[in-house]
């Protein structure tokens, strides 16, 4: 299969990428961070879920546009997570962020099932594309399409986010996870995207 195909015909709910995240390096970060910063998010929906803004219109704009104009660093992710903020400019593949968000689901935690975005598929430029666990304690489980996808410590997913999802955390620790938005799609995006649907098939 070509890029296209994989994108919009394969009807993966998600497809692993090599990106060889620096996640223990994140997690210092995260774990060094003011709690504070994390702020509620769509508790209409879920429970004890929490985020924090990495690229966005400021930390604690978690519902503002994911194409907002002026989203760019925030002040506080440049603080506290340089080296995070680093690893996505010179190795994450893509030119042109949309937004980043870092997820925290506290220990009893949940996100009701719900969709998001109209467009089927791997869908760039439509809220976020990828999610990479900086940690995934046993019992943070993320189901979609009747499966549980198996994230652990780093792994990066990259997400069919119209098809109905949910998230627990049954476990007794913070699970943290990085949702990352982009508009375009580098050669090397789609490499990797290709190269990841060889090894799984």
């Amino acid at each position: 299969m070509d890029y296209n195909s994989i994108k919009t015909k394969s009807d993966l709910p998600f497809l692993e990428l090599d990106l060889q995240f620096p996640y223990e390096t994140a997690m210092q970060e995260i774990l060094a961070m003011p709690k504070n910063l994390f702020v509620e998010h769509r508790n209409d929906i879920s429970k004890e879920w929490y985020q924090f803004v990495m690229y966005g219109t400021s930390f604690a704009g978690t519902r503002s546009d994911w194409n907002h104009p002026d989203n760019t660093w925030t002040p506080e992710a440049l603080e506290h997570m340089p080296h995070t903020v680093e690893w996505f400019k010179n190795y994450y593949p893509s030119n042109n962020f949309s937004k980043i968000k870092v997820a925290l689901i506290k220990p009893g935690g949940r996100i009701n099932e719900h969709s998001d975005g109209n467009i089927k598929g791997f869908a760039s430029g439509q809220n976020s594309v990828l999610n990479i666990a900086a940690n995934n304690p046993d019992g943070a489980e993320f189901h979609i399409d009747n499966t549980v996808i198996p994230f652990s410590a780093g792994s990066a997913m990259l997400i069919d986010f119209s098809k109905p999802h949910s998230v627990v955390n049954k476990s007794t620790s913070d699970r943290y996870h990085i949702l990352i938005g982009h508009t375009d799609e580098t050669d090397e995006f789609k490499t990797k995207v290709i190269e990841s649907y060889r090894r799984r098939n």
